[in-house]
């Protein structure tokens, strides 16, 4: 699968810090906006940067990787003093979790 070979996925498995299936909510105009950050972690050592994986996703769509960007920000920004949000989409594979163990 094409999604396995990609770069960001050996990065993730070698990141010191690293979070998957992660829920979140948040306020996207008058409606509540609810996701699952597949995979996700900070690259600088104060955790304003961070990368976010989405395997779920297809490749090449810019207007949904801007929204999930946003998104993912928004909730990162929550729980860590985060600023800036990379987004990899590499889907749809299912399989890619299993990888990282």
């Amino acid at each position: 699968m094409p999604g396995r070979d990609q770069p960001v996925l050996e990065s993730l498995r070698l990141a010191t810090e690293r979070w998957t299936g992660v829920r979140f909510g948040v306020r996207g105009g008058a409606t509540v906006v609810e996701g699952i950050l597949d995979a996700c972690f900070p690259i600088d050592p104060d955790r304003r940067r961070w990368v976010v994986i989405d395997w779920t996703a297809p490749p090449g769509d810019e207007a949904l990787r801007q929204e999930l960007a946003d998104h993912a920000r928004q909730a990162l920004a929550l729980v860590t003093p985060c600023r800036t949000v990379e987004v990899h989409m590499i889907g749809p594979d299912r399989l890619i979790a299993s990888l990282l163990r």
